[in-house]
């Protein structure tokens, strides 16, 4: 494990000071300067110790350190504010008043109004005043209707952010805690990792293979490798790598850190260009209709100028007066019987109704136009696991040593306990008295714990390896490592194994690598004549990628051989045989593997993953949630195909896809997998399709054409990039696409496709902010409510406009008949004002409310989705 640093490599180590550095609130030597230039990045450990003496940093073990104290904090907090920016300047509520009067139909009747005015001037006939005056009052009063419509619009937006408050982990007395980003103060330690956001600028006190990218500062948008390594005095602040700036967005590892600016005295706070991303862009049905009213304000201006120009002609009008009358009562009632005056304030209303409907489905919108978008798709490409499924892991199996395994204590077993609970991101966060029925058997269980080392046992601990005044705790984290872990801290105690074992590198587990890997200062003893370090490395991972990397495997049978057997072909056998078995009902399957070494006390570590041993494999259970199969029969009846794309195994994929009716039992499916695929001359008769990733890339384009034109499709072992070129693949043949994701790594995806959408519950800080639509219960018949509210949309704007042009006809052929024939006018310009408001506007915005039709899902997509 120990060797040569390299680029790939991930150092090690910090200045080294024993204790922690404690001042009180008298003689603590922390001065918060905000508009000071930054010291901190350029600061020994030792110096940011005693520059933030409350914060008890422990400078042997980082991951010790204590903290503020909660007083301090809230004394702080009172003292420097919140730690937040202060908002873009918005556009003032009378500037966007004003701003409604530029639509196109408001300015054909503001001209009109203008006309009338001049007409009246001319010829003093009050009818003329009378109609400026009405048509004044109709553009006052649908400007009205549109700016308080667009305002609650603007309301649903406001309140996704409110819902959303971000939330960060802050190490306070000792104890990890989550809590609002905007309660941190300047000497808070916190903690951030793959996916996160981070909250202030912080500088790094330790970095294990963090990666921040903060494009709105530097302008790059490739990550950057940080450290905890001092910055020269010569770097440029906002150059500095052991600095963490406020808003980056987290990709790989983690890193503590201690915050030295918050608020608008952070880096970003600083740049007045924010301003400048917060414009909202144009909807695709607002484009629809503004090019339809243009159509209409050309065919309007055209008719009446023609039809104006003819009647002079016609009737020989020679006299100021006759023109003017023909004027008032053939150009101007024309143009005001072509104009659909509730149109505008209809489409505000539906955008905005559509808005606040789906954020009581749990539909939060970051974008009104995704709404109708939403409407419009035809394919949706979804994660299983917390989407399709409940997201609630339960370990059922643990499979070792050739067999499956039900919690019995035997001393081998430990190697399985202790990886399960040390190569675990879960962290306690509440606890519950420990029952005394259970002590015994925990101290018991730790002692072969420690007894499972394969060198001798002398003067590791010296202290008990149970507090029985400990609470037992519960867990939060990611699903599955809480699953792991809950069911390993039933035997031993997970808080006291991590005390013994203290984590000194680690590579996070990534959808690309499919392993997470840690490195533990081993409690074995080593010979006294050497400098040398007991370590051990474990990993857990995918299972297949996992046994790649074992020569051996843990055993009870060779107890002189520190319990590993060589991982032989009858082995690999019997784990392929019992891998296929747990994926085949469904399950999660995760593997383990450690090795054990020694190495000097100064040494560079890199992710050396060779020779390991096998220790076990795991099955989890993740039932599907209750209303998906339901959901999924909806999307089929609405011309909605679904598609799976997971990391987890084909056959665990495949078995949770039956279970919700995605792909029939009944019916046969194409099979790309790793080691055998469906004869290509049966691949157009089958109704769906399972694919493993590792044949992605090797895929043709007729391949590809046959694959994604089936109803239903499994893509299993996906990575990152597998997931973007589905989506690129499925839109070059012509799809809506709408993508489901909550990692960091989907952020692509969700980008690329026409909908992103991204889990509001379990979704990293990177992949919401990708994401155009969030799910509050993380929940995909929530998908299918939002594309039932896009549909409504469209069909509500048909009918609109249905009803709002239904007029034309009669009252522009009664104005053509006063121009063209010289017969008395059959409706004046006030007249046709007074049928259009009376009978038009009132209904036509009364249709942005209409419910859905009963077959609102059963229609044919593409019959649906014209251009308004």
């Amino acid at each position: 494990m120990a060797q040569a640093s390299n680029g790939c490599d991930v150092e090690l180590g910090l200045a080294q000071k024993n204790g922690v550095h404690v001042a009180d609130d008298k003689t603590s030597s922390f001065v918060y300067q905000p508009l000071a230039p930054p010291q901190e990045p350029y600061l020994s450990l030792e110096d940011i110790m005693e520059l933030h003496g409350q914060t008890r940093i422990d400078g042997a073990n980082i991951e010790r350190s204590l903290g503020l104290t909660e007083a301090e904090a809230a004394r702080r907090l009172q003292l420097y504010g919140r730690n937040v920016l202060t908002p873009p300047a918005r556009t003032p509520e009378w500037q966007r008043f004003l701003l409604q009067f530029t639509n196109v139909f408001l300015l054909l009747l503001n001209g009109c109004a203008v006309l009338s005015i001049v007409a009246y001037v001319i010829t003093a006939d009050i009818i003329n005043l009378y109609l400026a005056i009405v048509l004044l009052v109709v553009v006052c009063f649908t400007a009205f209707i549109q700016f308080h419509e667009e305002g609650k619009a603007l309301a649903v937006i406001d309140s996704f952010a409110k819902m959303l408050a971000a939330e960060c982990i802050v190490i306070r007395q000792g104890e990890e805690k989550k809590i609002t980003t905007d309660l941190l103060v300047p000497g808070d330690l916190v903690k951030v990792q793959n996916g996160d956001r981070v909250p202030a600028d912080l500088v790094l006190l330790l970095c294990r293979g963090l990666k921040a990218e903060c494009s709105s500062l530097t302008g790059e948008s490739e990550p950057v490798s940080c450290t905890h390594k001092t910055s020269a005095k010569s770097t440029p602040f906002f150059e500095c790598k052991n600095v963490a700036f406020n808003t980056s967005l987290c990709f790989d590892g983690m890193a503590l850190g201690v915050v030295f600016r918050t608020g608008d005295h952070t880096g970003i706070g600083t740049i007045a260009k924010l301003a400048s991303d917060t414009k909202q862009r144009e909807s695709t049905l607002q484009k629809e209709v503004r090019n339809f009213v243009r159509l209409v304000a050309v065919v309007s201006l055209t008719m009446a100028s023609a039809c104006f120009v003819g009647a002079v002609f016609v009737q020989q009008a020679k006299t100021v007066d006759a023109i003017i009358k023909l004027f008032v009562n053939g150009f101007l009632v024309i143009i005001v019987a072509n104009v659909p005056q509730g149109l505008p304030a209809t489409v505000t209303s539906l955008l905005s109704l559509a808005a606040r409907n789906m954020a009581q489905r749990s539909v939060l919108v970051k974008r009104i136009d995704c709404v109708e978008t939403l409407g419009s798709t035809s394919l949706i490409c979804s994660d299983k696991t917390g989407t399709l499924t409940k997201n609630e892991m339960t370990v059922t199996d643990v499979w070792y040593d050739g067999s499956l395994i039900r919690r019995r204590r035997r001393t081998e077993k430990a190697l399985f306990y202790r990886a399960a609970i040390l190569c675990n991101g879960a962290q306690a966060s509440s606890d519950a008295e420990i029952e005394d029925s259970k002590r015994d058997r925990l101290e018991h269980q730790m002692t072969r714990i420690r007894s499972a080392s394969r060198l001798v046992w002398r003067n590791a601990v010296s202290v008990s390896v149970l507090n029985f005044d400990a609470k037992l705790p519960t867990f939060v984290g990611n699903p599955s490592d809480v699953a792991i872990i809950t069911y390993a801290d039933a035997l031993c105690s997970s808080k006291e194994l991590r005390k013994m074992y203290p984590i000194v590198f680690e590579v996070p587990f990534n959808s690309t690598n499919k392993w997470q890997l840690i490195l533990v200062k081993s409690v074995e003893s080593v010979p006294e004549e050497t400098d040398m370090v007991a370590y051990e490395v474990i990993m857990k991972g995918a299972p297949e990628v996992i046994l790649k990397k074992c020569s051996s495997y843990a055993s009870s049978k060779a107890r002189t051989n520190q319990f590993k057997e060589d991982a032989t072909e009858v082995f690999r056998q019997e784990f392929e045989d019992q891998y296929k078995a747990f994926a085949s009902q469904g399950r999660r399957v995760l593997a383990m593997c450690s090795k054990t070494f020694l190495a000097p006390q100064d040494v560079v570590f890199g992710a050396d993953e060779n020779e390991m041993n096998f220790v076990a494999m795991v099955a989890i259970i993740d039932p599907p949630r209750d209303n998906v199969p339901d959901a999924i029969a909806t999307c089929h009846r609405a011309g909605v195909r679904v598609f799976m794309v997971t990391g987890d195994h084909p056959f665990t994929g495949r078995a949770i896809a039956e279970q919700i009716g995605l792909l029939d039992k009944s019916k046969k499916a194409i099979e790309v997998l790793e080691d055998q695929t469906t004869e290509a001359s049966e691949w157009e008769s089958c109704e769906g399709a399972v694919v493993h990733g590792s044949r992605i890339d090797a895929l043709t384009d007729e391949q590809w054409r046959i694959i994604l034109s089936r109803p239903a499709v499994c893509f299993a072992r996906t990575t990152p990039a597998h997931k973007l070129e589905i989506v690129r693949r499925a839109q070059g043949m012509g799809n809506i696409v709408a993508v489901t994701g909550d990692g960091v790594n989907d952020a692509p995806a969700l980008k690329q496709a026409d909908v992103g959408i991204a889990m509001g519950l379990n979704g990293s800080d990177v992949a919401q902010d990708a994401a155009d639509i969030l799910l509050m219960d993380d929940n995909f018949a929530s998908i299918v409510s939002g594309i039932e509210e896009g549909r409504i949309i469209f069909d509500n704007i048909k009918k609109t406009i249905a009803y709002t042009m239904a007029h034309i006809f009669p009252e522009v052929v009664s104005a053509l008949i006063n121009l063209l024939l010289a017969l008395p006018a059959g409706l004046t310009a006030l007249q046709v004002l007074t049928i259009d408001l009376g009978t038009e506007l009132g209904p036509a915005i009364s249709l942005a409310y209409e419910k859905a039709e009963f077959n609102i899902m059963d229609e044919n997509l593409a019959i649906r989705r014209k251009t308004v």
